[in-house]
């Protein structure tokens, strides 16, 4: 199992986007110039580190693409797709694999999926913490996008206990990175407790963040539809998305990626 897959060095990340959701412009706007310069200095791709549980994991599956039992590919794979065309970035973590095996990840244009993650299966926010604590020094990622706190619902937690939880895995994050940004989203879910829960922590992003280090949300939840049976669905299970809720997460997590992305984009090989 690697630690992280060493790109290929590109010229440091240029152009600044200034929409930053939240209302938080003026930090984000600082600390996207922070990530940026680090980024710069070393002469590295800008390192994004997906850390979640089985929606950001994936799994290989019994069955066929769409089935309840099949596979399903994470938003991994669309926003590794949209993102592949920007030079400057790489996906890091010390795992590469889904749930049980991996799905068909078909190359594009001849170039493999990124596959480096930071999630598992039924993961909670104490158990990522106590992972990453060995493995964060080694992936120096610039930017964390985050989809965690739903196992921790489901099992009885209150939303003040995982709000705690959250801080810890950000403090934890920061205690390796100062700068680093963080893109926070949630499990969607058209059905209680989990669609209050996603309401709840999205209100709640703005306090995560510092001066430093911004905290951002983004939401590919609207609209969801949970019921696999009808035909407008998002997910195979009521839980883990199918590729059209796949594409709408990723969706959301490019849009708050655009101010760390450069503005041009590089040709096709």
């Amino acid at each position: 199992m690697k630690t992280f897959r060493a790109g290929a060095r590109h010229e440091a990340i240029n152009g600044l986007r200034s929409r930053v959701a939240y209302g938080a412009c003026a930090i984000a706007l600082t600390a996207c110039a922070g990530v940026q310069q680090r980024s710069r200095e070393r002469h590295e791709p800008l390192r994004v580190l997906a850390i979640g549980d089985s929606v950001t994991q994936g799994r290989r599956g019994n069955g066929v693409l769409g089935d309840r039992d099949g596979p399903t590919l994470s938003w991994r794979y669309p926003f590794w797709k949209a993102l592949r065309m920007q030079d400057g970035f790489e996906m890091v973590g010390t795992l590469q694999h889904g749930f049980e095996g991996d799905p068909d990840w078909p190359s594009v244009d001849g170039v493999a999926f990124d596959r480096d993650h930071e999630s598992q299966w039924g993961w909670e926010l104490d158990e990522v913490t106590a992972m990453l604590r060995d493995h964060l020094p080694s992936l120096r990622a610039d930017v964390a996008i985050v989809v965690l706190g739903g196992n921790d619902l489901m099992k009885g937690e209150s939303v003040e206990q995982v709000f705690a939880e959250w801080r810890k895995l950000l403090a934890l994050l920061r205690a390796h990175e100062p700068k680093i940004a963080i893109i926070i989203g949630a499990v969607c879910a058209d059905f209680e407790p989990l669609a209050s829960y996603r309401r709840a922590l999205f209100a709640a992003v703005p306090t995560f963040a510092t001066a430093q280090s911004p905290v951002i949300a983004a939401d590919g939840c609207a609209n969801w539809v949970s019921n696999p049976e009808r035909p407008d669905a998002d997910t195979v299970d009521w839980i883990h998305p199918n590729m059209r809720g796949d594409e709408k997460i990723a969706q959301a997590f490019l849009e708050a990626m655009r101010p760390w992305l450069r503005s041009s984009t590089r040709r096709k090989p």
